[in-house]
């Protein structure tokens, strides 16, 4: 039975905050949604009420829970923005967590899987320093099902191992079973249909036990599939036409849409076109509603072969064009680039914690040694006591080069990882530029694999190094300099190029914006100087003078005029990493292009 208030019970002076927070929730969680809305407007503007509480945060977020239930994502995503700022200024990292789940939950479902991996991770990190929880089941959940729709098998089922771990361990049966489907989805979409089949009937025995569960439906639906890929016709029917069932007496409008796909392959597999195209067009209006992109994809490859069954060849043509569209904007090499990043900062978080660790460890051993040496001292005045502190010295001479052993091997480790991931990009963009034909597209494609190959270069000699701070730049830029004639087809051992540099180490923190500098007017060197000289010549220059360092690049080209390339992306580059640096900056623009750097190395 429905809970309803009527205004006229209460006096407008005895109804504060509470009272509407409270009759608004009711109306929540009965789904009637505008009474919900109007209680929680009338809640938010009381008197009395201070607009940067938690119970203010707490009130905007369930506005935002339920705008996602009518539908209004972008209200949502900005009530839910408003909410976490406030919980932000308290430091609750729970609220926080809880909050960036119900983002993430919305970019996934709109196919912004980096977005929502990036809210996912950082979900998991307000999490860290806290127990198991159910909110960090969520996260693993919704993590494992982003890898699933990019079609990262491997990483799904990591997660979701790590999902159904939480699950069991804190006995959160409904959960359980939500682990449960979604592993056996995975085995089904690699075709094991074996071990998918296992875990869902594991998943229906588990829900079968709970009252009132509605979940059930996603089940039913995908055991259904299951038969309808063996072919086994009559029992898919049987389990799809129960869950459709049971997803029309909830709000579950994915689910739905999901079953009704189902539904209308099954008749396309039986033959029956007219059944199928009706199915299809009940789920097209679900997915038009709330702009569901995966579910798109999947009705519009029945409707497809419904189209090309009946030989409608105009139709399944518009039909290719337009599943050819939403494909690209699901799964494309921008958004797989994207969660590969994500994925590395949190593994290179996770790395960093393990550094600081043991650094804590290391001056923890050095104090209790420092103890140990005093209170030595303090009693001992025989010749043992020379021997004591030979040994104490020794013992921690050797804990401290075993600590700082590891310290060097996990840097090392980090900067290879690094260089690993910056070698992935670049192999990426070499294999754009391949399928690229337009030359301005071509070129911004090289440039950025050299602006990529240039971090990289830094990190591998960071790797091959004990010392994971400093970089000896004349090596460095040297090396860059003959890979970028290397690209070129540039000979880096003839007259043409000419490179004098100070033999000097710098902080990795001015070599990369150092680096970036040269490889932009190098690479703008060899790729406009060089091909309009009969004679080019190119001299790169380097010295440390009194604290400073002056970089000096001249080419013998016919120049440029600055004002004319203002939007130029490379030299844009080039004047933010000066700013970046303190650094000083001269372009001269005669007899070719020279351009000079002063930087103070005094200046940190």
């Amino acid at each position: 039975m429905l809970f309803k208030y009527k205004d006229s019970l209460y006096s407008q002076s005895s109804i504060n905050e509470d009272w509407y927070r409270k009759i608004a929730k009711l109306h929540l969680k009965n789904s009637e949604y505008d009474s919900a809305k109007k209680y929680y407007q009338k809640a938010i503007h009381s008197d009395g009420l201070e607009r940067n509480s938690k119970k203010y945060a707490r009130m905007l977020n369930n506005i935002g829970v339920l705008y996602y239930s009518i539908g209004k994502v972008d209200s949502s995503i900005y009530y839910y923005t408003k909410a976490k700022e406030i919980f932000k200024a308290f430091d609750n990292k729970f609220r926080m967590a809880y909050i960036n789940n119900n983002l993430g939950v919305i970019y996934k479902e709109k196919g912004l899987y980096d977005l929502a991996l990036n809210y996912f991770l950082e979900g998991i990190q307000y999490l860290s320093d806290m127990e198991q929880s159910k909110a960090l089941f969520s996260f693993y959940n919704n993590i494992a099902m982003i890898y699933s729709s990019q079609e990262d098998y491997d990483n799904s089922l990591r997660y979701q191992q790590e999902a159904l771990k939480i699950a069991r361990d804190l006995n959160l049966a409904k959960e359980e079973s939500l682990s449960l489907n979604n592993i056996g989805t995975t085995y089904s979409k690699r075709d094991n249909i074996d071990s998918a089949l296992h875990y869902y009937l594991k998943a229906i025995e588990l829900k079968n036990s709970l009252k009132h569960n509605k979940r059930i439906a996603s089940t039913l639906n995908n055991v259904g599939l299951i038969y309808l890929k063996r072919g086994e016709y009559g029992q898919a029917k049987k389990y799809l036409e129960n869950a459709l069932d049971i997803h029309s007496n909830t709000t579950d409008e994915t689910g739905k849409t999901i079953t009704l796909n189902n539904l209308s392959r099954l008749y396309y597999s039986l033959g029956k076109y007219d059944d199928a195209i009706s199915y299809l067009e009940q789920a097209r209006a679900i997915i038009d509603k709330q702009g569901l992109l995966e579910e798109l994809k999947e009705n519009l490859e029945i409707r497809l072969d419904v189209q090309e069954a009946l030989k409608l060849t105009e139709q399944a043509l518009s039909t290719s064009k337009h599943l050819a569209v939403i494909k690209d904007s699901l799964l494309n090499e921008d958004k797989i680039k994207a969660l590969t990043q994500m994925q590395t900062r949190y593994e290179t978080h996770k790395k960093e914690q393990e550094i600081e660790l043991l650094q804590q460890k290391q001056t923890l051993q050095e104090t209790n040694l420092k103890l140990r040496q005093i209170w030595i001292w303090a009693l001992t005045i025989f010749s043992l006591l020379v021997l004591a502190i030979v040994l104490l010295i020794w013992t921690r001479w050797r804990s401290e080069k075993k600590d700082k052993h590891k310290i060097e091997v996990l840097m090392q480790e980090l900067h290879h990882r690094v260089k690993n991931n910056l070698q992935l990009l670049s192999s990426i963009f070499s294999l754009q530029s391949r399928l690229v034909r337009d030359k301005d597209a071509l070129e911004a494609v090289k440039s950025g694999e050299n602006r990529v190959n240039a971090m990289a270069i830094i990190h591998q000699k960071l790797y091959r190094q004990t010392d994971a701070r400093t970089v000896n730049v004349n090596d460095y830029l040297t090396e860059l300099i003959h890979e970028l004639a290397e690209s070129y087809g540039v000979d880096h051992q003839g007259d043409s190029i000419f490179v004098k540099m100070d033999n000097l180490d710098l902080d990795v923190d001015k070599v990369i914006p150092i680096g970036l500098i040269v490889n932009e007017l190098v690479n703008n060197a060899f790729k406009y100087a060089f091909p309009q000289s009969l004679h080019p010549k190119l001299a790169v220059l380097l010295e440390r003078t009194n604290g400073r360092l002056e970089l000096s690049i001249q080419d013998n080209g016919e120049g440029f005029q600055k004002k004319e390339t203002g939007d130029s992306m490379g030299i844009n580059i080039v004047e933010t990493l000066a700013r970046q640096l303190g650094a000083k900056i001269h372009w001269e623009n005669r007899e070719g292009v020279k351009f000079k750097l002063d930087l103070d190395l005094n200046v940190v």
